[in-house]
């Protein structure tokens, strides 16, 4: 039985790219910085031990409930998450919940840009609501997330 839980997670900790657990981190840290100071304090840490669930959170959900293909890689599931995210970083006090959506959020940046960078397209992450979508409503979406993780990051901070 324990067996059965050790394995799946040792492959997910191992098949993690090393840019999805670096990024997440790195914005995490300066975020720190910039909140909290140069001062350890327990929100800090609950935001670091948050960002680093949330870095694996997405390929524990895919792997642990066999998600094939995933429901997470869709314009649907960005837009949604957008809202929950900006509801979280502004409507809780926890820092640990922040983190985790914040490193979410990247994930979902991460795999939009480099499935961007390697087809030249998002098309699979339209195709399970609307079909084929022009490539300028593909990059407008992406934009339009960015920007949103960009104003969510902002109220965060102030």
């Amino acid at each position: 039985m324990l067996n059965s839980i050790i394995t799946p997670l040792k492959t997910i900790l191992t098949r993690k790219p090393p840019i999805f657990v670096l990024v997440p981190f790195v914005f995490a840290a300066i975020i720190v910085l910039l909140k909290w100071g140069i001062t350890p304090v327990a929100p800090a840490v609950f935001f670091l031990a948050g960002t680093g669930l949330g870095i694996y959170f997405m390929d524990i959900a895919e792997v642990f409930f066999r998600l094939q293909p995933s429901p997470f890689r869709t314009a649907v599931f960005c837009a949604g998450f957008a809202v929950v995210a900006a509801f979280v970083v502004s409507s809780t006090g926890s820092a640990f919940a922040s983190g985790l959506v914040f490193a979410v959020y990247i994930t979902l940046l991460l795999w939009q840009l480099g499935e961007f960078s390697v087809a030249g397209h998002l098309g699979s992450w339209y195709e399970m609501f609307v079909g084929r979508v022009s490539r300028d409503t593909q990059l407008a979406g992406l934009g339009i997330f960015i920007l949103f993780f960009a104003v969510i990051t902002w109220i965060f901070l102030h």
